[in-house]
């Protein structure tokens, strides 16, 4: 969960916005939020939908734990294991897409630290 505050301040910060912002938006304590980044505390599932929203992104980019860039994305074609992958997420609810992010972001972790020059994916 460590990552989960990482990400939380990246957001942030790549919308300009101000812990003080965050709490005036949601509610929550300023210097909770910056417990949250700082992985002091955890946030639960409801505290971080109130943050995604507070920053006007969508749950599961604050769980997705990729960089966030001011730059667009230049759009890679999916291969078809992506293209399935993502049909699937589709037909889930928003909480079951919230836990297996979450879950895939934990095997991903332990992938990396068992075998760090080994990919996941082809």
């Amino acid at each position: 969960m460590i990552e989960i505050g990482r990400r939380i301040r990246q957001l942030r910060e790549a919308k300009g916005l101000s812990q003080r912002t965050i709490e005036k938006r949601t509610g929550i304590l300023r210097c909770n939020v910056s417990r949250y980044e700082s992985a002091y505390m955890v946030p639960t599932l409801d505290t971080l939908k109130k943050l995604a929203k507070a920053m006007g992104v969508p749950l599961w980019e604050v769980l997705a734990g990729t960089d966030v860039s001011t730059e667009p994305a230049q759009a890679e074609p999916l291969a078809p294991y992506e293209t399935k992958l993502f049909g699937l997420l589709k037909k889930i609810g928003e909480t079951d897409r919230v836990l297996f992010l979450s879950v895939a972001n934990k095997m991903s972790a332990q992938g990396e630290r068992k075998h760090p020059s080994k990919k996941l994916f082809p």
